[in-house]
């Protein structure tokens, strides 16, 4: 399992445990903040070639300016199809990772979730991943010519919990892409204790969710939090069938 840790954003570098380089690492885009297959994990602050796989895309549904700093809250949901749309991208980290689900397993450290299921367990036909995580951003899909894409099923909710022992201290940023569900998404950040620190929701809009289990992209949002006392979990939920998310993501700040 790779797990990287340590990255210095702004020197364009990064180390992991195994020191290889990542193969699949993208810079990230800084943005606003609202309170209201064998590929290899990324930090989700790694450095990355120039922007040659973004998809065109509306502006308004692109990824945060990094013009405004990511304030405290709960972020509001945007269009995502890369680890390069995270709103992370301007924060430097003491630590963080990204799980893509990639490698068919959940093995990112310090996190812990009470249900749900790699996606790839239903067969290969119904995955909904991020569309970013085969290589292209264009196709409104995730299909690898060798192996499958994954992501992580739940049946209407999904509670990641963070060790701050595992990891040293709780992360102060956790974001997630929702892929797949129906009905209206809420997304809620807990402190240490239990107690609600920021939600948004419960939320929809035209075209999201968009009632199909058959890969489609254009839906995904991401879903995040930053608290500078650190998260304890977040909760991702729906008010109609199961849930799938990809890309779960969380660091420290330094």
């Amino acid at each position: 399992m790779k797990r990287l840790a340590l990255c210095a954003l702004l020197l364009g570098a990064c180390e992991d445990e195994d020191s290889k380089t990542p193969t699949d690492a993208a810079v990230v885009t800084g943005g606003n903040a609202d309170a209201g297959g064998n590929d290899v994990k990324a930090a989700i602050d790694a450095p990355a070639d120039a922007a040659a796989d973004v998809a065109t895309a509306d502006a308004a549904n692109d990824a945060p300016s990094d013009t405004a700093p990511l304030l405290p809250g709960a972020v509001t949901p945007y269009n995502y199809l890369k680890a390069g749309d995270s709103p992370f991208g301007n924060v430097v980290f003491d630590w963080s990772y990204l799980e893509d689900f990639e490698d068919h397993v959940f093995d990112v450290p310090g996190v812990s979730t009470g249900g749900g299921r790699l996606s790839s367990t239903f067969g290969p036909t119904l995955i909904d991943s991020v569309d970013g995580d085969d290589g292209n951003v264009s196709d409104n899909r995730c299909i690898k010519s060798v192996g499958t894409c994954d992501a992580w099923w739940g049946a209407g909710s999904l509670r990641f919990t963070f060790n701050a022992t595992v990891l040293g201290s709780l992360p102060t940023h956790v974001g997630l892409v929702w892929t797949d569900g129906g009905g209206k998404v809420s997304f809620e950040a807990f402190d240490a204790e239990g107690i609600s620190l920021y939600k948004f929701g419960p939320f929809s809009e035209p075209g999201f969710p968009d009632d199909t289990v058959n890969s489609s992209t254009a839906e995904d949002r991401f879903f995040g939090a930053y608290a500078p006392g650190g998260i304890g979990s977040v909760l991702i939920s729906n008010t109609a069938g199961g849930i799938e998310i990809d890309h779960l993501q969380y660091g420290k700040r330094r």
